[in-house]
């Protein structure tokens, strides 16, 4: 019999965790394309939903939506840019064998850090840039293009509606023509048979 999955707020196990890092890591390409036009934010949209199909046919446990699968995915970005800023820190200052407090990388959190130095290499930027505030920077940045995005696309669907409001009225404008010819010639007849009618009685008479 299939397991019921679990509700759809509960944690991430070390199962899914990881399961998602490698999911991610097959689409890192375009999850961590540091363009922000309009037809880079929908291909990030659709691998993060490739991954949430992929993520829940592999799975008996929670039903996990792109949305979700996506913000686990930012939050192991800043773990792994934390710990590795606090273990830099160790190093710059001479502290390499101070392991009581030093934050411990998960397998998991190695593999995302390798993403954001791969990502970063190819944009020509420096590997210092791993700290949660770029992070946070990154996310904002990407927030404001889907808003720009979304604002776009409710502008085109308000100018859309609009278009068809505007064809509706001529094409109801376009049958009152018509009718109105209609009407007018049907008076037309009225009359010529009224005239013949009168001729007909005058010739009669």
């Amino acid at each position: 019999m299939e397991k019921q999955k679990r509700e759809r707020n509960a944690n991430f196990s070390e199962e899914e965790t990881d399961l998602l890092v490698t999911l991610a890591v097959a689409k890192k390409h375009i999850i961590e394309c540091k363009k922000s036009d309009s037809s880079t934010w929908k291909a990030k949209e659709q691998a993060w939903k490739d991954i949430e199909k992929s993520f829940n046919r592999s799975t008996d446990w929670v039903y996990r939506d792109h949305k979700h699968l996506k913000h686990k995915y930012e939050g192991l970005k800043r773990d792994a840019r934390r710990k590795s800023m606090y273990l830099a820190l160790d190093y710059k200052n001479g502290d390499v064998f101070r392991k009581s407090s030093r934050p411990v990388l998960t397998a998991a959190e190695k593999k995302i850090k390798e993403i954001i130095l791969q990502s970063t290499d190819a944009e020509g930027v420096e590997s210092d840039l791993i700290s949660p505030e770029i992070e946070i920077q990154e996310g904002q940045s990407e927030t404001m293009t889907e808003d720009k995005i979304e604002l776009e696309d409710l502008q085109r669907r308000i100018l859309t509606e609009e278009l068809e409001q505007k064809l509706i009225q001529r094409q109801i404008l376009e049958k009152e023509l018509q009718h109105k010819e209609i009407i007018h010639e049907l008076e037309k007849q009225h009359l010529l048979l009224k005239i013949e009618l009168l001729k007909k009685a005058l010739k009669d008479s």
